[in-house]
């Protein structure tokens, strides 16, 4: 984030027009503006190679953050996100989501105590053919590993969500979503192979849960990482709903096979605070 967005949204925090940006979007024109927000590994220390792409924050922060939008906010289950959308009036605090992508061993350790303490709901999107093991995903080049090779080996000795972890999360009302077995690109994959990826994460949570697999989010979640036939294939595998990892808020116009998530990292809560308001929207046009 740039030094002007930085000093935009300090300027806004301490002046109050986040609140009256805020106030005049939803109470007088009536907006419709529902945040998803995507953690990954909430963490006992500060991973420069997690924190750097959006993968890590320290626990702590996470608190922070919980604890305001507990008071900011109504939280909802992902799965509940259209309906929210489309139902926006009945709620007097706004709606928001929050969700976990691939299931790390510290959402159960870490995250799951303080969303138990502040009685929040939210979603973790397990790639499955990691519950129980050590992390396998890679997710950059080597040039970006060689400078961060400290803290990617710390991230990657992260282990995953064992099975007995996820039951007792569900007991817990957690809600558990599919992010396919391996956490491939799935636009590379022919048809048959998303089929497969897909519908084995679905079985196999599904066998742990003992209830039906309605969401989804795309691997990486970028704009390019799946297709209309990824699309087609949630839908033939009963997915009612589906998150990407780019674009901000969710209106009546957002498609609910691409519902937008705000990717969340280790920062003061006052840019926190500032980029899940409207203020937000008005001052993207500066870059």
């Amino acid at each position: 984030m740039n030094y002007l967005k930085k000093f935009l949204f300090l300027l806004a925090y301490y002046s109050g027009l986040i609140g009256v940006t805020d106030l005049l979007y939803y109470k007088i024109f009536k907006g419709i503006h529902v945040p998803v927000l995507v953690y990954h590994s909430i963490s006992d220390n500060i991973y420069s190679y997690g924190n750097e792409i959006g993968l890590s924050i320290r626990k702590e922060v996470f608190e922070e953050q919980i604890k305001y939008l507990k008071s900011r906010f109504t939280i909802v289950p992902f799965s509940e996100v259209s309906n929210c959308i489309h139902n926006y009036t009945e709620f007097k605090k706004s709606p928001i989501s929050i969700t976990f992508d691939d299931g790390y061993c510290d959402n159960y350790t870490n995250a799951y105590p303080i969303l138990r303490k502040y009685q929040s709901p939210a979603t973790v999107f397990l790639t499955s053919g990691n519950i129980n093991s050590k992390r396998q995903i890679d997710w950059y080049n080597q040039d970006f590993l060689s400078r961060h090779k400290e803290g990617y080996e710390d991230f990657k000795a992260n282990s995953m969500l064992s099975s007995d972890d996820i039951v007792k999360m569900k007991v817990d009302g957690i809600e558990f979503g599919a992010h396919t077995k391996t956490h491939p690109v799935l636009s590379g994959l022919s048809s048959d192979e998303q089929s497969i990826e897909i519908m084995d994460s679905i079985k196999e949570i599904e066998g742990l849960i003992k209830t039906p697999v309605k969401t989804f989010a795309y691997p990486f979640g970028g704009a390019k990482t799946f297709t209309d036939e990824t699309i087609s294939i949630l839908k033939g595998l009963g997915i009612e709903i589906a998150a990407v990892s780019y674009g901000g808020f969710n209106n009546l116009k957002t498609d609910r096979y691409k519902l937008r998530r705000i990717i969340i990292i280790d920062e003061p809560l006052y840019i926190f605070k500032a980029r899940l308001s409207v203020f937000n929207i008005f001052i993207k046009g500066l870059w």
